[in-house]
């Protein structure tokens, strides 16, 4: 077979990608959210979590809702930055490519192309094949054609009609190009298909293990057999799809949907997905839903490009059956590799969605691994948790994203990653249900190559709205906690000798990390969430102009209401450069009707440089017992500068007692600190109510305590 198009793959690894991401200050509409699911007798969920990870390589980063996913130390050398405007621009073009299989060239080979109005069914194994009829042999990877002189290799394929493929134990072979027009599918419910090409593969039509075609297995729930496309041969290999491949499993009537098949595609150079791939598990009336199955789609030695619908979800049902796990890869550690992905990724819980007893599936992860050729991402993803009925909700998966190094050429220098750019929605929400399913996750790590000088490889969020990662309400149980956001950035080992330092955070979005509330009142609040935007990391090399830490979006971190009112949530806002944090911080206690939660127990911001502070509460919840107010510490090497800080208790509304006011300490080491209102004072006792057993905060201004000085507001 012959390319008449080669340079066009050549140039491909050039020019097929657009990278550079758009620019404006329009503020988007994108919403990144990771909130725990509702409760309703149960907890809420709770909410997810934004981490910056060195330990991508763990297991656990593909178990949704693990707890070691909040443990991981950074490995995002370059900045960390969350954009209200712009977007990424992660456009690709297919090439055309026009295989000539030519004619029969010895004896032994053919090309082959399926036009019979009727399937063609391959046998397993015959003992006389028929003329004109293909077969193949267990243990043989060659798929032949039965003529009257003999059996020959099939070297070039071409599926017009339908094809239908007996599973074996080795992956059937064409030598030469496969381009399927009409259906290729197997020849037994259940049985596997794994098709592989020495140079190309395009699939314009159908590939199937899907029973729908069979108009008798309606409503069986049968399981879909696993999908295994390979284009790889001795110079290379691409794969397309512009149709659909598809390996669900069949819906059920009166019995559970099917499970189904794994579907894979590999290519040895280029993948392009234009259509759909489906692993979706099949629902249920009566029974469960069927589990969702793998899909892997690797390049693995060029780039990976997708813009259209991938699905591994579980199948509804009386529970909602599992997603299965997705997973994109470009490259490899001897060959750059990039990650485009445009469209719609989905990696859902089914829903229980007929009975009273049912749980809701676990969403599963999407991974994305590029060497360094970057990941762009301009797409719609979601691996939300399903919704139980008389059962928990689902838990949410995760969106890891992993930027390895390459090399150019086997043998030549590394190559230092590009980035990863990300816009579009992003739902990994926990399942509402008797007790809510936990928040997803989203991990992200940029390595830097360790033999040459580079740029910094980026990871960026265009054009979002939002950032949410509140813990679920509940009806009866208590509120979910917040999730927690680990923006902690590392510097690399030298590079050459020369000392690299970290990148800086930037974060414009308005981010919440609330806990549930308790709707009736009856339980406790959820406790507010976990923050730390860090760079970098202690004992890493750094540099004042680009250690930085910027946050102009608002942070909530505040408990959520219920009999107790949650904590307020902790932040550690930290760099070598200066700290601007001109968006509010709010991490208040939540209201309770015995007790207000506590005003958080840690906001402190530190830089060796210069911190500048917009406004900052901490204020204890109000109930029958007034929550005390919480702590605030701001340092600086250079100067502190603050907008209003608030750390009042609490009020009571019957008791007597409110809560007592709360501590800041704002410390400068090289010019006197410039304050503006600091707030300290006791919370209020209910009305009418002389006695009030609470007492006025603390407040410490470079090194000098003035609580003695406090009015009866607490403020000065």
């Amino acid at each position: 077979m012959r390319y008449l198009k080669c340079l066009l793959l050549i140039a491909a690894s050039l020019t097929l990608f657009a990278c550079g991401p758009a620019t404006n200050s329009t503020t988007g509409t994108g919403v990144i959210s990771l909130k725990g699911g509702d409760g309703t007798s149960g907890s809420g969920g709770k909410g997810g979590a934004i981490v910056t990870m060195k330990n991508f390589t763990s297991a656990a980063m593909l178990i949704p809702g693990s707890a070691t996913m909040t443990n991981f130390s950074s490995a995002v050398h370059g900045d960390l930055k969350f954009h209200v405007g712009g977007g990424v621009v992660a456009t690709f073009s297919v090439p055309g490519i026009s295989p000539e299989f030519g004619n029969v060239s010895t004896a032994t080979t053919v090309a082959a192309t399926i036009n019979s109005p009727n399937p063609t069914q391959v046998a397993l194994d015959p003992a006389a094949p028929a003329d004109n009829s293909y077969f193949i042999l267990t243990g043989d990877p060659d798929l032949y054609f039965q003529t009257p002189s003999g059996r020959k290799r099939v070297t070039g394929l071409t599926v017009n009609t339908t094809l239908r493929l007996p599973s074996n134990t080795v992956p059937t072979l064409i030598s030469q190009g496969i381009v399927i027009n009409g259906t290729l599918t197997n020849t037994t419910d259940g049985e596997a298909i794994n098709l592989q090409s020495g140079t190309f593969i395009q699939v314009n039509g159908r590939v199937t293990t899907n029973s729908f075609l069979r108009t008798n297995q309606t409503g069986t729930g049968a399981a879909g057999g696993d999908i295994t496309l390979t284009a790889s041969g001795a110079s290379g290999g691409t794969l397309i799809n512009l149709g659909t491949i598809d390996a669900s499993g069949t819906d059920g009537t009166g019995v559970p949907g099917g499970a189904s098949g794994a579907v894979t595609l590999l290519a040895a150079n280029f993948l392009y997905n234009t259509n759909t791939i489906n692993a979706r598990g099949g629902k249920s009336d009566t029974g469960a839903g069927g589990l969702g199955g793998a899909i892997q789609l690797k390049a693995d030695a060029a780039s990976i490009a997708t813009s259209g619908t991938i699905d591994s979800s579980g199948g509804n049902g009386t529970s909602g059956g599992a997603a299965g796990l997705i997973m994109l890869s470009g490259g490899k550690a001897s060959a750059i590799g990039r990650v485009s992905v445009e469209g719609t990724v989905n990696a859902n819980g089914g829903n229980c969605t007929s009975g009273s007893s049912g749980a809701g599936g676990n969403a599963k992860a999407v991974s994305l691994t590029s060497f360094s050729g970057g990941i762009l991402i301009a797409a719609t993803i979601s691996a939300n948790g399903g919704n139980g009925v008389g059962g928990n909700g689902g838990a949410g998966g995760s969106l890891l994203m992993k930027n390895m190094v390459g090399t150019d050429s086997t043998g030549l220098h590394l190559v230092s990653p590009e980035g990863i750019k990300v816009s579009g929605n992003i739902s990994l929400n926990g399942g509402n249900g008797t007790a809510g399913g936990t928040g997803g996750a989203i991990a992200v790590a940029s390595d830097v190559a360790g033999n040459a000088l580079q740029g910094f490889a980026n990871v960026e969020f265009f054009g979002y709205q939002s950032l949410t990662l509140n813990g679920g309400a509940s009806a009866s149980g208590n509120g979910g906690n917040g999730g927690t956001v680990l923006a902690i950035l590392s510097s690399p080992v030298q590079i050459v000798g020369v000392d690299i330092p970290g990148g800086g955070v930037y974060n414009e979005v308005t981010l919440t990390a609330r806990g549930g509330d308790n709707t009736t009142k009856s339980a406790a609040g959820g406790n507010g969430g976990a923050l730390q935007f860090v760079t970098p990391q202690a004992g890493n090399t750094v540099d004042p102009l680009r250690t930085l830490v910027s946050a102009s979006g608002s942070i909530d971190i505040s408990g959520g209401a219920g009999t107790i009112g949650g904590a307020g949530g902790t932040a550690e806002v930290s760099g070598y450069g200066n700290v601007t944090c001109s968006g509010a911080i709010n991490a208040n206690g939540g209201a309770g009707t015995t007790q207000g939660g506590a005003g958080s127990t840690s906001i402190t911001l530190f830089s060796s440089s210069s911190v500048s502070v917009g406004g900052i509460a901490v204020v204890g919840g109000s109930g029958n017992q007034g929550g005390n107010g919480g702590n605030v510490a701001v340092t600086a090497g250079n100067q502190t500068s603050t907008g209003f800080i608030s750390a009042n208790g609490g009020n009571s509304g019957t008791a007597p007692n409110g809560g007592n006011g709360g501590t800041v300490t704002l410390l400068s080491e090289y010019a006197l600190t410039v304050r503006n209102v600091v707030n300290v004072a006791r919370g209020a006792g209910g009305t009418g109510i002389s006695a009030n057993n609470a007492t006025n905060g603390t407040v410490v201004v470079d090194g000098v305590t003035l609580a003695t000085a406090l009015p009866a507001s607490g403020a000065i």
